[in-house]
């Protein structure tokens, strides 16, 4: 766990420390260290007052487990899929702002307008992205210029 990899440089660290280092939420810390205080493997001087940051926590010097495993409790982490379909409907919701407010664009300016607010995102995407708004029925090909979408009311 990264929490215990900080206690190779220091003895002694703080919540605040711990927080700073890692970048992680005050919740997930404190589960964190709840859980490595269970298991005996810190020392919180105060453990009542844990959510306080300048709370000092240390290894416990003699700790001894007589499995070659302690299983930790770890925190929930969002699985790939997720955060692709996150990103999918960000683009989504996205390319129907820019289509509310121009009504009609071409393809090629609504990708560009796309890519330069996402910061890059792949064009393959943003293409599937379009395409699924068309079968949804919230933008539509131009009956004359397939390359000219249309924002449905």
């Amino acid at each position: 766990m990264l929490v215990l990899l900080l206690f190779n440089s220091n003895a002694t660290i703080t919540i605040k420390q711990i927080q700073t280092e890692t970048e992680m939420s005050l919740e997930i810390i404190h589960d964190v260290l709840c859980d490595l205080s269970e298991k005996k493997i810190i020392v919180c001087d105060e453990f009542e007052n844990l959510n306080r940051r300048k709370s000092s926590i240390r290894l416990t010097k003699d700790f001894q487990s007589t499995k070659m495993h302690v299983k930790l409790c770890v925190p929930f982490n969002c699985s790939e899929g997720t955060k692709n379909n996150d990103k999918k409907f960000a683009i989504q919701a996205l390319i129907i702002r820019i289509m509310k407010t121009k009504g009609t664009l071409f393809i090629e300016s609504l990708i560009d307008e796309v890519m330069t607010e996402m910061n890059q995102p792949n064009e393959n995407i943003i293409r599937n992205c379009i395409d699924r708004l068309i079968e949804q029925e919230y933008l539509e090909r131009d009956s004359r210029r397939s390359n000219l979408l249309h924002y449905l009311l």
